[in-house]
């Protein structure tokens, strides 16, 4: 049950930072704003999905259960110290950006997590590191033309 309400939570977040994305990106040049818009809109249908699955997935369990389990419980501090990590991460890397540079920025923010998490092996995370930096790199900067600092006082 604690994990169906941590996706609820998580989900209306989602939700609410593609609004604040969409509607950043309505500022963007016509062509640069059509990609993150449908993104947004992407992600925040993949959200709404994981809603109603999550609670139609609390529903049944309160259905067949003899006695009811809480709606909501504390989750466990391990997990509530890597959430606010993330957040921080996010922050330091907004802010990063355009003091360090993208290309200096990115591959960090990306590294950080999955040394310390190690969802994979070292050669995983080398590859993770230059194939999104890459991705976002080409989209961002050669497709799109949008004005990223590249590297420190660009």
């Amino acid at each position: 049950m604690e994990i169906t309400m941590g996706r609820i939570v998580v989900a209306g977040l989602t939700i609410g930072i593609c609004a604040y994305l969409y509607s950043l990106a309505g500022d963007y040049p016509r062509a640069a704003r059509r990609l993150p818009q449908i993104l947004a809109l992407c992600v925040m249908g993949l959200a709404a999905a994981g809603i109603v699955q999550a609670v139609v997935q609390i529903l049944g369990e309160r259905r067949h259960a003899g006695d009811p389990p809480p709606l909501f419980t504390a989750p466990p501090r391990e997990d509530v110290v890597v959430g606010l990590g993330f957040v921080a991460l996010v922050a330091a890397y907004i802010w990063a950006i355009p003091h360090a540079g993208y290309l200096v920025a990115t591959p960090l923010m990306l590294l950080v997590p999955l040394a310390v998490l190690r969802p994979i092996g070292w050669l995983g995370i080398g590859i993770t590191l230059l194939a999104v930096t890459g991705g976002i790199l080409l989209i961002f900067i050669w497709f799109l033309n949008l004005p990223i600092p590249l590297i420190p006082g660009d």
